[in-house]
C-alpha cells in the first residue's frame, strides 16, 4: 500500500526515530529489551503531539476540547452535550450528565446533582444541586444536602456549611460558618454571621431580609424591600463608682449609670464626630458634675453642669474639633 511501512521480522535504528503518523501495535511492544505489553498499558514517558480520543471509560483523567475531569468517578455520568465543565476530585460532579459551564472542585463536590453554571469549591460543596444554576458554593459542605430536586438559583454561599439544605431558595447571599443553615426556601436574603440562621424559627422561609448576627440573635435586622430597620437596638450599660473621663472610644454609645458625688471630665481625645453618651443618676445623695478640659468648648444651657439629682439624666454629643453639646435635667 502507498505510504505504508511494514516491519515483519525486526527493525533496528542506531539514530533517533520518529513516527509522525499512526503507530499500531497488534502484538507486543518492547522498550529497552523489556516487553511492556500490547499498545497499552504503556510504561515510560509518552508524548502526544496530535489528538487523544478516549471512547471508553477513563475516570482517572479525562480531557477533551470542552471539559476537564480529574478524579475517580468524577464526571462519571457525562454524556454528549455537556461542555465547558471542570471537575476535580473524587466523585466531583459525578451525576452531571448534560450540564454546562460548571466548576466543581473537591471530594464529592457537586455530587448527586445534574447541574449547570454552578461553582462549587470545597469538600461536599454544592452536593445535591440538581436543576439549580448560577450558584456559588465556597467552603466545606457549603450548600451541602440540597435535595436532588433542588432548583435554587443565583445563590452565593461563602463559608463552611453555609446554605446547608437550601433547596428552592434563590438570590441569597450567605457569609459565615453555618449562615442560613436549614433555610430551605429562603429567597433574596443577605445573612451574615457565624451560625446566623436568618430567623428565630430557622425552618420558616424568609425573603428580602438583612440579618447580621449570631444564631437567632441579630444586632442588625431589616427589610431589603422597604429599608425599614427591624428588631431591638440595645446600648451597653456602664456603672461608675468613681470619677471618670470621656476622651476615647471606650464609652461611645453607652448608657452610664452614675452616683451623685463624683465627676465626668469631658476631653476631646480621639473621639469621632457624632459620638454620643448617655448619663443617669441613681444616687439620692449629691449631684453628678461635668467638668471640661481647658481646650474643650461645651455648649450647655445656662452653664448648668450638674445633674439635678436622683432620676435625672443628660445626653452628651461630640460635634467636631473641641466642641461638645450637653442637654438634660441639669442645674
Amino acid at each position: 500500500m502507498a505510504n505504508e511501512f511494514i516491519i515483519k521480522n525486526g527493525f533496528h535504528s542506531k539514530g533517533n526515530s520518529q513516527v509522525t503518523g499512526s503507530l499500531d501495535v497488534s502484538s507486543t511492544l518492547t522498550v529497552g529489551g523489556s516487553a511492556v505489553g500490547a499498545a497499552f498499558p504503556f510504561v515510560g514517558d509518552a508524548q502526544i503531539t496530535g489528538s487523544l480520543t478516549i471512547s471508553g471509560s477513563f475516570n482517572a483523567f479525562t480531557l477533551n476540547s470542552d471539559d476537564l475531569v480529574l478524579g475517580i468517578e468524577a464526571g462519571d455520568a457525562m454524556i454528549g452535550g455537556s461542555s465547558y465543565n471542570v471537575f476535580l476530585g473524587r466523585r466531583a460532579g459525578s451525576a452531571v450528565t448534560d450540564g454546562d459551564a460548571n466548576v466543581i472542585i473537591g471530594n464529592e463536590a457537586g455530587y448527586l446533582g445534574n447541574q449547570s453554571h454552578n461553582t462549587s469549591v470545597g469538600y461536599l460543596a454544592g452536593r445535591g444541586w440538581n436543576t439549580a444554576g448560577y450558584n456559588v458554593c465556597l467552603g466545606h459542605s457549603s450548600g451541602y444536602g440540597a435535595a436532588t430536586t433542588a432548583a435554587g438559583k443565583y445563590n452565593t454561599l461563602l463559608g463552611a456549611y453555609t446554605g446547608r439544605n437550601l433547596t428552592s431558595g434563590t438570590g441569597n447571599i450567605y457569609l459565615g460558618y453555618y449562615a442560613g443553615y436549614e433555610g430551605a426556601a429562603n429567597t433574596g436574603n443577605i445573612i451574615i454571621g457565624s451560625g446566623s440562621l436568618g430567623a428565630p424559627a430557622y425552618a420558616t422561609p424568609i425573603s428580602n431580609q438583612l440579618r447580621i448576627g449570631h444564631n437567632s440573635t441579630h444586632i442588625i435586622s431589616g427589610s431589603l424591600e422597604t429599608g425599614e430597620v427591624i428588631g431591638r437596638w440595645q446600648r451597653p450599660i456602664e456603672t461608675h463608682t468613681a470619677d471618670f473621663s470621656i476622651s476615647a472610644s471606650a464609652y461611645i454609645g453607652t448608657y452610664n449609670i452614675v452616683g451623685g458625688n463624683f465627676t465626668c471630665s469631658i476631653q476631646t481625645g480621639s473621639l469621632p464626630a457624632g459620638a454620643e453618651f448617655e448619663f443617669f443618676q441613681t444616687s439620692s445623695v449629691g449631684n453628678f458634675l461635668f467638668t471640661t478640659a481647658s481646650n474643650v468648648s461645651l455648649i450647655v444651657k445656662n452653664n448648668n453642669l450638674n445633674l439635678a439629682g436622683q432620676g435625672s439624666g443628660a445626653s452628651l454629643k461630640y460635634i467636631s474639633g473641641d466642641t461638645f453639646h450637653l442637654v438634660g435635667d441639669l442645674t
